[in-house]
């Protein structure tokens, strides 16, 4: 509870030096900004996403500078002011940012941790133009967490995991009964079966999305290998 509360003291004293307009605290805000969403820029670009370094930056900046911008309206301008008004703005216009960086990779939707990264950083930088110094922070740390580390624990989940979506295409219409039934035969249990709207790839051919589960006593590599087994099958991709 000591270091706690020192902890708690340390930031309320930074935010009463930092929390202001004047030159020094614009000057600490901006720098903790580009610091903060550069580390977590810093993680994206490594992983070669749309969103990288710069533009978390820039971001991060643009949502402290807009933060600042209303406090001194309503400090110095206006009393009478939504000292949100701003903030709530930033956070509508960076979903639109975000929509950016969403892409169809093929079946796959790509880009959704970046855009709900790069939205994470407009709030830190709301955070820190207000001088919520300590929310800042901790939520920096813990973005770069989710980022860096969680991604390992999310495969290893799913690897444990017994539901499966699949793409597949067949040859034609008449092999999508014979399919299913293997299936069964295998005793895997089908959770939904939807037939795709996108033409297949083969003129002729079936394009289908399935959910299954597997058995109990079945190996993820032994389901694939089931799933494969057929003469009729051109596409099988997991989703």
């Amino acid at each position: 509870m000591i270091v706690l509360d020192i902890i708690n003291a340390a930031f309320d004293r930074m935010s009463i030096i930092f929390g202001g307009t004047d030159f020094l605290a614009v000057l600490f805000k901006l720098i903790l900004a580009t610091l903060l969403s550069g580390c977590i820029g810093l993680e994206r670009g490594v992983h070669r996403q749309n969103a990288g370094f710069r533009t978390y930056i820039l971001v991060c900046i643009g949502a402290c500078i807009a933060m600042m911008t209303n406090q001194y309206i309503v400090e110095y301008i206006s009393g009478t002011a939504d000292p949100a008004r701003l903030g709530a703005q930033v956070i509508t216009g960076v979903g639109f940012l975000g929509a950016g960086t969403i892409v169809l990779a093929g079946r796959h939707v790509v880009g959704l941790t970046t855009a709900a990264g790069l939205w994470a950083s407009a709030c830190l930088g709301l955070a820190i133009g207000i001088g919520y110094f300590s929310a800042a922070i901790i939520a920096a740390v813990l973005i770069l967490v989710v980022l860096a580390f969680l991604p390992k624990l999310e495969d290893r989940v799913l690897k444990e995991s017994k539901l499966y979506t699949m793409h597949i295409e067949l040859q034609d219409a008449r092999s999508f009964k014979g399919y299913i039934a293997s299936l069964k035969e295998a005793k895997i249990n089908i959770r939904k079966t939807t037939i795709s709207k996108t033409p297949p790839l083969v003129a002729g051919g079936i394009s289908f999305r399935v959910m299954l589960e597997r058995p109990d006593d079945m190996t993820g590599d032994e389901l694939m290998h089931i799933l494969n087994d057929y003469e009729g099958l051109y596409i099988l991709e997991e989703l």
